[in-house]
């Protein structure tokens, strides 16, 4: 992932035949190909559906596959919840024949979006009021450890709160989750194998969020003299690994690196299989070459991250040195809402303290593939691709020739049909009712719920909680979506920490805003503050002058 400010080039067929003539241009974005015009056009609401009388289902708009984005593209779903084919000539399958078909021209057709990391059971209720206060650790805030105060955050009491937060991500285009918990019917739950979808081959993920047993509040400066750490053999059935670590900025936060790596005496090394690290704020540039080289994924969480320590994970890094990085909400109480508010914020950081380091692109593969491979799915999620799962989600599009930006720049109400495994999830009514064949319960929110702008969720289990139910039990719960504006105390995108930085470039002063004058800071365009941990100076593990946010050889 080599995000840079590219331009978005479109590569044009030069015939309308059966054989689509390509060429492939290198420019940070897959290649685009231009297909002949499709004989329906969309309608006003984004798609037009033809009914059939076959079980398959056709989606066609300018679709986002694997390897390409194609402009009047098509994917052809099985009736097995799997796709068949995607490209030009998908609609011209065997397969297709007798589909039920969604035209929905210039609407984005991407894979549904996977947030790797959450906590459900805590997302009922509006973010906590946090303050200008910001932590070194996370125990400091979950504890009240050392003088720092508790934030206010409460568990839900019912499944039907619970299912109501799912609700949440699936009206925003979220398939899959590793939430630590759910419930049966709204999206796959990548932690649980009850919960994931009987259609995945890979065993579910094992996700702990004390991986060194340190929930009594435990911090080591050095040393793995932790109370219990993670034993191998407790995730040896599991598909792959995923532990909170380096939650924080302090020495202590970073010292849990190379407890969970084994690089420390006394530690034990969870890379053995696939794993991803939630977080991972306190690392340096060595650690991030560790990750790279086992394989290691980053869960990021810029808004969580951001409220509560002032800063967040080195991504600038992190990507420069090959490491997979994945987008995920964290939770409500310091967190987005759903992974569209995830993405604009990220969008946000990348613009203003990144010097626009990541693309439209790059943002929009950390909550597909990107995600996907943190939980080693990639064969399976994550892409539209013949063999996946058919996660869809489809966003309408009007901010003009990049359609990655329809996605990370998407509101609630540009979420138009969202399928789990070809079955309907979420999205416009008068669309879900074309696929009423699959079994799915489908019910409209009520306008007040939904900007006012008839969107359905359905339920895949029969057995599962009803949508009035689910309402009844929520009636001052946060909400569904977010509209217009931000969502009501959204906490903030812009970093800062007392008496350090407030996160306000001056511009040819301090232009990232990161409390280093632009002459003595060594990453002038990029934000890179002197954390807790980094005694003094700004990170720059070479010492060459050129600070890691910003060095492309940061141990040469």
């Amino acid at each position: 992932m080599i995000g840079r400010a590219v331009l978005f080039l479109l590569v044009v067929s030069l015939c309308a035949c059966a054989t689509i003539d390509t060429e492939v241009v290198t420019t940070g974005y897959p290649q685009t190909v231009q297909c002949p015009l499709r004989p329906v056009a969309p309608g006003t609401d984004g798609c037009v559906v033809t009914t059939g009388v076959g079980s398959n289902t056709i989606i066609a708009g300018t679709v986002l596959a694997e390897d390409a984005t194609f402009l009047n593209g098509a994917v052809l779903i099985g009736a097995d919840g799997r796709i068949v084919d995607v490209g030009c000539e998908a609609g011209a399958h065997a397969a297709a024949v007798d589909a039920t078909v969604f035209e929905c021209g210039g609407s984005v057709v991407s894979p549904g979006l996977i947030n790797p990391h959450d906590h459900i059971w805590y997302n009922h209720r509006p973010p906590a009021d946090l303050g200008v206060e910001r932590y070194p650790h996370r125990h400091h805030w979950r504890l009240g450890l050392e003088g720092y105060s508790q934030p206010d955050y409460e568990r839900a009491a019912t499944e039907e709160q619970v299912a109501w937060s799912e609700m949440r991500h699936a009206l925003a285009g979220t398939t899959a989750i590793a939430g630590m918990g759910g419930v049966s019917g709204f999206v796959r739950n990548l932690e649980d194998g009850r919960l994931q979808g009987g259609d995945l081959a890979r065993p579910a993920a094992f996700t702990t969020v004390f991986p060194l047993g340190d929930a009594a509040g435990t911090m080591r400066q050095s040393g793995c003299d932790y109370p219990d750490l993670v034993n191998p053999s407790a995730y040896a059935e599991a598909g792959s690994f995923q532990a909170h670590v380096a939650e924080g900025v302090d020495q202590s936060a970073a010292n849990e690196i190379s407890c969970v790596t084994g690089r420390q005496e006394g530690g034990v090394d969870v890379t053995g299989k696939p794993a991803a690290f939630v977080h991972f704020v306190a690392a340096s540039a060595d650690d991030a070459v560790f990750m790279r080289d086992n394989g290691v994924s980053v869960i990021w969480s810029p808004r969580s991250n951001i409220a509560l320590y002032g800063h967040t994970a080195n991504v600038s890094l992190l990507d420069r040195l090959g490491v997979n990085i994945a987008l995920s909400t964290d939770w409500l109480p310091s967190g987005s809402m759903n992974l569209l508010r995830e993405l604009q914020c990220a969008a946000e950081y990348s613009d203003n303290y990144l010097d626009g380091y990541f693309s439209s692109y790059d943002l929009w593969q950390m909550v597909t593939i990107n995600a996907a491979r943190s939980f080693a799915l990639q064969d399976e999620l994550g892409s539209l691709a013949a063999g996946r799962a058919a996660d869809i989600a489809v966003f309408r599009n009007d901010l003009g020739a990049d359609p990655f930006q329809a996605v990370v720049r998407a509101k609630g109400p540009d979420v138009l049909l969202v399928l789990r495994s070809g079955r309907p999830l979420a999205g416009k009514a008068d669309l879900l009712s074309a696929l009423a064949g699959t079994g799915a319960i489908c019910e409209t929110l009520p306008a007040e719920l939904s900007c006012g702008d008839g969107t359905a969720v359905c339920m895949s289990d029969p057995g599962g909680s009803r949508l009035s139910s689910i309402l009844a039990a929520n009636v001052d719960a946060y909400a569904l979506m977010s509209c217009a504006a931000a969502p009501a105390g959204e906490p903030s995108c812009r970093p800062s920490w007392p008496e350090a930085f407030d996160g306000v470039p001056e511009i040819g002063v301090d232009d990232d805003g990161d409390g280093m004058l632009n002459d003595s800071d060594n990453c002038p365009t990029v934000f890179n503050p002197i954390r807790p941990m980094d005694q003094g100076r700004q990170p720059d593990w070479d010492r060459d002058g050129t600070g890691d946010a910003c060095d492309d050889y940061p141990l040469e």
